[in-house]
C-alpha cells in the first residue's frame, strides 16, 4: 500500500466500525486503525510517512468521534513517535515491530491519561480492544508485505 491508500484505509477502518457499532459503541471503543496505520507507513515508508499517517488519521478520527476530542492531542502524538520508531525497526518482521511500538504507544498513552486523572478500569478495556485490532490488523498487513 501506498501513503495515500493507508491513510485512506485507516480512515474507512475506522468509519466501518462507527457505523457498525453505533448501538453498542461504548463497548468498541479501542477497536480502530490507530496505532496500526503510523507502524506500517513509518516501517514500510519511513519516518515521514509513519508520523503524518498516524497524524491525519488520528485527526480525523477524533473528529467522528467527537467526544474524545480531549484526547486527539495525546493520539497524535503517541502515533507520531510510533510512526517515527516504525522505520527504526524495518529491520525485523512488521509484527515484531508492531507488537514492541504497540506497547509503547499503550505506555505514552496510559502515562499521560494518568496525569490526566481519566485511568479508569473501562481505560483496560480500550488498551485491550486496541492490542486485539492492531494484532489483527499487523497480521493482516504482515501477509501482504
Amino acid at each position: 500500500m501506498d501513503f495515500f491508500q493507508l491513510i485512506i484505509f485507516g480512515i474507512l477502518f475506522n468509519a466501518a466500525i462507527m457505523l457498525i457499532s453505533k448501538s453498542f459503541r461504548h463497548y468498541t471503543i479501542g477497536i480502530d486503525s490507530l496505532p496500526t496505520i503510523s507502524i506500517i507507513a513509518g516501517y514500510t515508508l519511513g519516518a515521514a510517512a509513519g508520523l503524518w499517517a498516524g497524524t491525519i488519521v488520528a485527526i480525523v478520527y477524533h473528529l467522528m468521534r467527537i467526544r474524545t476530542i480531549q484526547y486527539m492531542p495525546l493520539t497524535i502524538l503517541a502515533n507520531a513517535v510510533v510512526g517515527i520508531l516504525a522505520s527504526l525497526m524495518s529491520f525485523g518482521s512488521i509484527f515484531t515491530a508492531g507488537i514492541a511500538l504497540l506497547i509503547v504507544y499503550h505506555i505514552i498513552s496510559i502515562a499521560a491519561v494518568s496525569v490526566l486523572g481519566g485511568l479508569k478500569p473501562g481505560y483496560f478495556s480500550f488498551i485491550t480492544l486496541n492490542f486485539i485490532t492492531t494484532i489483527f490488523l499487523l497480521y493482516v498487513v504482515g501477509m501482504l508485505i
